[in-house]
């Protein structure tokens, strides 16, 4: 006889429907890069390459500090970039890594962020929205799951929302 099980799902984060893609207001959209970001720094969304990781990362530095400038003439900059390395890019590139690739990340992320001088935050969200919804998954929401049974594993499970 097949077992019938519940399954309760809780989701603290907004869902994503496809049809109201690009029809967020400039807050909406602000939101929605740092949930998105979230993602990327947990490996939920995996990014292509270490490069696309630094531009976004740069992108969201962009929205939470403004342009380089000013957080340079506070004397912050090497703080900030270290800090954002740490929240912006994904896990995987940071956990354990060396000092000599800690710099090189900063200075990576420096050198994007310098190109984004005068940017609003809300082109900054909406730009990084932009390059993440070319992704395969994008707008996809894992869940992460444990199953009880004689062993105990964990699993993820990925649905899109549908209008």
């Amino acid at each position: 006889m097949a077992r019938i099980s519940t399954i309760n799902l809780f989701s603290p984060i907004r869902l994503f429907i496809q049809s109201h893609n690009g029809l967020e207001t400039d807050k909406e959209a602000i939101f929605l890069a740092y949930q998105v970001s979230k993602s990327i720094h947990s490996s939920e969304y995996p990014v292509a390459s270490q490069d696309k990781a630094i531009a976004m990362a740069a992108l969201m530095v962009q929205i939470e500090h403004g342009d380089w400038v000013a957080v340079e003439s506070s004397g912050d900059l090497e703080e900030v970039t270290y800090e954002a390395v740490l929240r912006f890019c994904p896990w995987h590139l940071t956990h354990m890594a060396m000092d000599h690739v800690m710099h090189f990340l900063q200075r990576k992320l420096t050198e994007n962020w310098r190109e984004l001088e005068g940017k609003s935050k809300e082109h900054c969200a909406r730009t990084y929205i932009g390059i993440a919804q070319q992704w395969h998954h994008y707008g996809y929401t894992t869940f992460q799951a444990e199953v009880w049974t004689l062993l105990r594993c964990s699993l993820q499970i990925s649905f899109k929302a549908f209008h």
